[in-house]
């Protein structure tokens, strides 16, 4: 089974969004937008040449899109190692 990786900025992201959405949402839909993200990290780690290396910055970065939020990984030896989770953070300061 391949796995995942997470950075320190992308668990950081995963708490902040979960944070966020208890705080905007409440707490049954953010744990349900959580889990379901988990659950596109799985996905992207069992295909993660699927997504297109993306050209708007310099890391030669994957994205997968997950409803408001761009997941950024690259393809390492031991699976996928998540590089940030995104929502409309500037790309220019978030990497």
């Amino acid at each position: 089974m391949v796995s995942y990786q997470l950075t320190d900025e992308a668990d950081a992201d995963l708490t902040r969004i979960l944070r966020t959405g208890i705080q905007d949402f409440g707490l049954l839909q953010a744990e349900k937008y959580y889990d379901e993200l988990i659950m596109r990290l799985d996905e992207i780690a069992q295909a993660p040449l699927l997504n297109q290396v993306v050209d708007d910055i310099p890391e030669e970065y994957r994205r997968n899109v997950y409803h408001r939020h761009s997941i950024y990984y690259e393809v390492i030896d031991s699976g996928v190692l998540i590089i940030r989770i995104l929502g409309q953070q500037d790309l220019k300061t978030a990497f």
